[in-house]
C-alpha cells in the first residue's frame, strides 16, 4: 500500500470555505436530512475513492475484501474504505493514524464479539448468566452501537415493520452470547463457506423460546445483529445492521413485560440446551407452541396451540388423545392428588375447545370442566398455558422424556 499517496489525498481534502467542499454539501443537501452528514463524507471521499480503486494494489481493478460475520458478510472496497478515512479525518484523527486504522482491518484474519438478539415481551434490571456462554442484558448495558441506538428509539421498529406493538413497546433486554469469526476478511470473489454460520443465532433461538416457561409468556425476537469487540474492526462492517423477523403472530400490545427471575431462567435455559436430539427436538416444538399460545388472540386458536404443545411431549402416534395426554400432563406436572385432577381437567377442557373448533369452526364462550362446571373459555386457556409450561418444565429439569409404562403404573 502507497502510505504516501494516500495521506496526501487525506491532508489535500478540502477545506469547509473551499469550492469543493461547497459542492459537497450541493451533493448532500439532495438527501434526506438524516442522511446529509453521511452524503457529505461520501461526496468529500470521491478523490481518495478513485486513488484506492486505481493506484493501490489491495482495492485495483475494483476489487476489493469481503468483511465476514458469523451469518453473513459485507463488501469492504475502495469506497467503503475511503469513506471511513475521511470520517475519521472529519472528526479529528490525523490522516497517519487513519491509515493505521486501514492496515491494521486488512492485516486481521480472526476477530472476536457479541451476537445479539433483542426481546419483546420480557424484561431484566441486571445480567442474568443463563449458562452456556449466553447472558440476559439490559439493552442500555450492551456496548454502544448504532444498532442499540436505533431499537432504543421510540417508534423505530415500526419503521422496520415489526407491527405497531413495537412503538408502544420498545425492547428492554437481549440476549448475548460470545463468537468469533475466522476468517475476518476474504478478498471478494475468493471462495468461502462457514462451516456452522447460524450457531449463534440458533443458540439463542433456542434460549429464547426457553424463556417462554417463565410466568409463562412469549418472548420475541426483536432484532439481531452481531457486534465486533473491538470498535476499529465494527467500523469496517458498519453496513451489518439489524435483521429482523417479520412475526407471524403478534404480540399482545398491552401486556405486561415478564420480570426474569435469576434462578428460574438459568435453570431453564441451561438444561434445555443440555439435551439433544429427539428430546431437544420435541421440546422445541411444544415450546414454540406454547409461545405462539399466548400471543393468539381467541381461546380456540390458543386451544388448538396448546394441545400441538403438549401432544409433541406427551403423545406417540395417532391415539386416544384427550384420555392419554391429560393422564399424561397430570402425571408429569406433579402436585398432590387433587392439583393432578384439576390439571387433568383443564387439558381435558382444552380438548374440547379445540374439537369445538375443528367440528363447529368455533369455541364456545365457556366449557364444562370436571368438578367446576362450567368455565370461561379464556380463563381455561390461561390455567392450560400454566400446566403446559410446568409439563416442559419437568421434562427439561428430567433431562429426557419420560418411560410412559414406568410413570403411569407407579403407585
Amino acid at each position: 500500500m502507497n502510505r504516501t499517496e494516500i495521506i496526501s489525498v487525506l491532508k489535500e481534502m478540502p477545506s469547509e470555505g473551499s469550492a469543493q467542499y461547497q459542492k459537497a454539501l450541493q451533493v448532500a443537501a439532495t438527501f434526506p436530512a438524516e442522511y446529509q452528514r453521511m452524503g457529505l463524507i461520501h461526496a468529500l471521499a470521491e478523490p481518495l475513492t478513485k486513488v484506492l480503486s486505481t493506484s493501490q494494489p489491495e482495492f485495483a481493478d475494483g476489487r476489493g475484501f469481503m468483511v465476514h460475520q458469523p451469518n453473513s458478510a459485507y463488501r469492504f472496497a475502495a469506497s467503503e474504505a475511503a469513506v471511513e478515512l475521511v470520517e475519521r479525518v472529519m472528526a479529528g484523527e490525523n490522516p497517519e493514524a487513519a491509515l493505521d486504522w486501514l492496515e491494521r482491518v486488512l492485516l486481521t484474519q480472526r476477530a472476536s464479539g457479541l451476537s445479539i438478539m433483542a426481546l419483546l415481551g420480557v424484561a431484566a434490571d441486571q445480567r442474568i448468566d443463563l449458562g452456556r456462554g449466553i447472558e440476559i442484558v439490559p439493552l442500555t448495558d450492551l456496548p454502544q452501537s448504532p444498532e442499540r441506538d436505533s431499537l432504543l428509539t421510540p417508534g423505530r421498529l415500526a419503521r422496520l415493520h415489526l407491527g405497531p406493538w413495537a412503538v408502544i413497546k420498545p425492547p428492554r433486554v437481549a440476549l448475548a452470547v460470545k463468537g468469533t469469526v475466522e476468517p475476518f476478511l476474504t478478498k471478494q470473489g475468493e471462495p468461502h463457506t462457514p462451516t456452522d454460520p447460524f450457531r449463534y443465532h440458533n443458540l439463542l433461538e433456542d434460549a429464547r423460546l426457553a424463556l417462554s416457561c417463565i410466568g409463562p409468556c412469549a418472548p420475541l425476537q426483536a432484532g439481531s445483529w452481531f457486534q465486533y469487540d473491538d470498535p476499529d474492526l465494527q467500523a469496517a462492517a458498519a453496513h451489518g445492521g439489524i435483521a429482523t423477523t417479520l412475526h407471524e403472530i403478534g404480540p399482545a400490545w398491552f401486556a405486561p413485560e415478564v420480570m426474569i427471575s435469576t434462578t428460574d431462567a438459568r435453570e431453564l435455559v441451561s438444561g434445555f440446551l443440555a439435551l439433544s436430539g429427539t428430546p431437544r427436538a420435541r421440546l422445541r416444538v411444544s415450546l414454540q407452541r406454547l409461545n405462539q399460545s399466548l400471543r393468539r388472540l381467541l381461546a380456540g386458536d390458543k386451544a388448538m396451540e396448546l394441545s400441538i404443545a403438549l401432544e409433541a411431549l406427551l403423545a406417540e402416534g395417532i391415539g386416544e388423545n384427550t384420555y392419554k395426554v391429560g393422564l399424561r400432563a397430570a402425571l408429569v406436572a406433579g402436585g398432590d392428588h387433587q392439583q393432578r385432577v384439576q390439571n387433568r381437567a383443564i387439558v381435558s377442557a382444552v380438548y374440547a375447545l379445540r374439537s369445538a373448533v375443528v367440528h363447529k369452526g368455533l369455541a364456545p364462550d365457556a366449557v364444562k370442566v370436571k368438578g367446576r362446571g362450567r368455565v370461561a373459555s379464556t380463563t381455561v386457556v390461561g390455567e392450560a398455558a400454566v400446566v403446559t409450561a410446568t409439563v416442559i418444565r419437568r421434562v427439561i429439569s428430567g433431562g429426557k422424556l419420560p418411560d410412559w409404562y414406568d410413570l403411569e403404573l407407579q403407585k
